[in-house]
């Protein structure tokens, strides 16, 4: 982890990849933790809008960028300085201008909300916001984003549109399935699979009994005539059908047998992994657990064997382990490995959680309590909590509960408020730097340093979104920003943000969109309105 620490002499919003993150009280320091990489930052003044830092940072260690825009008339990108510990910042210097039009990285642009789903009487359709017409036909349902393409739906029957609301499929398949990176979609008409191409030529007919997911190697499993194949998006054969057991690809392989020995295929049907084991499972993060008699092998995807073992587990399993680990047991208890043998924990625990990001903690439990390992094994906290929220991909606290009572940890462990909470938010994903707390029969919202940073004042709290949260007071819903400050009064329940400057209200029981000033943009006569 880096972070990105910023002082402004004014007061500003800060954005980071097009998100709204947090704002900055003058000469106060904002400390944000992200993972190593590429960002695009943006300090807008909030005095003066002309008047903003943008520029992509390549966050490797702690930085800090200082901003002097009382003493600046003209736009200026503040000079990002490498810190190796915490440092209070000097706010006396100005800096120099950088041209961004000399750097050969790309700079992310936020686009515009200009693009809104609506419901009205029965039928859905795409409008355009700026002009309040329609982009598409309007249709009975228009379900999902698919890469590049939409599902609609018109009497039954299921085509694509594009992004900019041109058919592309006309409404005549009974399902429109699974879509790979390049495109291509799977689709069954007249209880026949077959596969569309981006520009909507049906490149495979459909033929097919069965078809399963399009592979990310471009090749999709089918069977014809009681028999399982491979064939490619195009409908060449890859696989002749042969076999009556369906194929089951993982990671481009597929678990092959010949004469009572097990071994594995690509898409193409080329013997990759000899068929010498006398069991098989599934490939994930590039490694398979296989069984040779009473020996259980952890193997690469070239075959070679990482890990041996014929009496230390009882078992020895890859497929729901992170990258770089297996999960073992012994004596129905579970412990972690890593693909060469190495032990990170040992087999003392009832259930092991990976979660789904790499570099977050692994939740272990212990007699019904929960406690945290890092990535090497190392007890992050001991295995006394009743229960551990998910920790999303942007943050780096998390929930835990004590009896009936919430309180905010970090990664680390630490424990940054008291168990004081009635309830949070389910999946705390802490947009704009926060997330609501009940306490006391009222709701408030804590920041990541599990500050409280709007008082637990509320009857009922929604999530921020883009900087702004519907909040019920005195029986009266207000939109508010992230300094609790009211925007927009008495604006209804279902109420939210849609970007930084439109709001998607509620009027009776129609919907519309206004600006921050309660300016009409879309009329309230929509059924639904949402984001597209």
């Amino acid at each position: 982890m880096a972070s990105l620490k910023i002082i402004s002499d004014s007061q500003c919003d800060i954005y980071i990849d097009g998100d709204f993150i947090s704002n900055i009280e003058p000469n106060k320091l904002k400390k944000i933790s992200l993972e190593a990489g590429e960002y695009w930052v943006q300090i807008v003044c909030c005095s003066d809008t002309n008047k903003k830092y943008e520029e992509v940072v390549n966050l490797q260690y702690d930085k800090v960028i200082k901003t002097d825009f009382k003493n600046s008339p003209d736009y200026q990108n503040p000079e990002v300085i490498k810190t190796d510990t915490e440092q209070e910042c000097d706010t006396t210097s100005v800096f120099s201008a950088i041209d961004l039009s000399e750097t050969k990285q790309e700079i992310k642009k936020v686009e515009p909300l200009d693009k809104v789903l609506v419901k009205q009487k029965g039928k859905y359709c795409i409008l355009d916001v700026r002009e309040n017409t329609p982009i598409t036909d309007w249709y009975d349902n228009i379900e999902s984003h698919l890469y590049i393409h939409t599902i609609v739906e018109k009497e039954g029957k299921y085509g694509l549109i594009d992004s900019n609301g041109k058919e592309i499929v006309p409404c005549i398949y009974d399902e429109i399935g699974s879509i790979n990176e390049e495109g291509f979609v799977r689709v069954r008409k007249n209880c026949k699979y077959g596969i569309v191409a981006p520009d909507g030529r049906e490149t495979v007919p459909c033929i097919y009994d069965e078809m399963e997911e399009i592979d990310d190697k471009g090749f999709v499993v089918i069977k014809t005539n009681g028999k399982y194949g491979t064939i490619d998006c195009f409908g060449k054969q890859l696989i002749q059908p042969f076999s009556a057991y369906k194929l089951y690809f993982f990671e481009g392989l597929a678990s092959d047998s010949k004469k009572g020995k097990s071994g594995y295929i690509n898409g193409k049907g080329e013997n990759v992994i000899q068929c010498i084991y006398d069991d098989v499972d599934s490939f994930n993060n590039g490694y398979a657990t296989v069984r040779v008699k009473d020996t259980k092998q952890i193997i690469d995807k070239t075959g070679n064997v990482t890990y041996s073992d014929n009496k230390n587990y009882d078992s020895i399993d890859t497929f729901l382990a992170r990258k770089g680990f297996a999960m073992v047991s012994k004596d129905d208890k579970d412990g972690i490995i890593s693909v060469t043998g190495k032990v990170i924990a040992p087999c003392i625990y009832d259930d092991i959680d990976f979660g789904y990001h790499d570099d977050k903690p692994i939740t272990v439990c212990i007699d019904e309590k929960y406690g945290w390992l890092d990535t090497n094994g190392k007890k992050i906290t001991p295995c006394k909590y009743d229960e551990i929220k998910s920790i999303e991909s942007n943050a780096n606290v998390t929930f835990a509960r004590l009896g009936s009572k919430y309180g905010l940890i970090d990664i680390e462990g630490e424990e940054l408020t008291e168990f004081i909470y009635d309830s949070c938010e389910e999946y705390p994903s802490f947009n704009n730097d926060l997330v609501w707390v009940e306490r006391n029969g009222k709701f408030g919202y804590i920041n990541t340093k599990g500050e409280e940073v709007i008082p637990c004042i509320y009857d009922e709290a929604d999530a921020f979104y883009f900087g702004f949260a519907a909040v019920k007071e005195n029986k009266t819903w207000n939109l508010i920003n992230c300094a609790g400050t009211v925007v927009i009064p008495h604006i209804g329940k279902d109420t939210y943000a849609m970007s930084e400057n439109i709001i998607c209200l509620k009027h009776g029981y129609k919907f519309g969109i206004a600006d921050l000033n309660g300016k009409e943009i879309l009329p309230f006569i929509y059924d639904e309105i949402s984001e597209w």
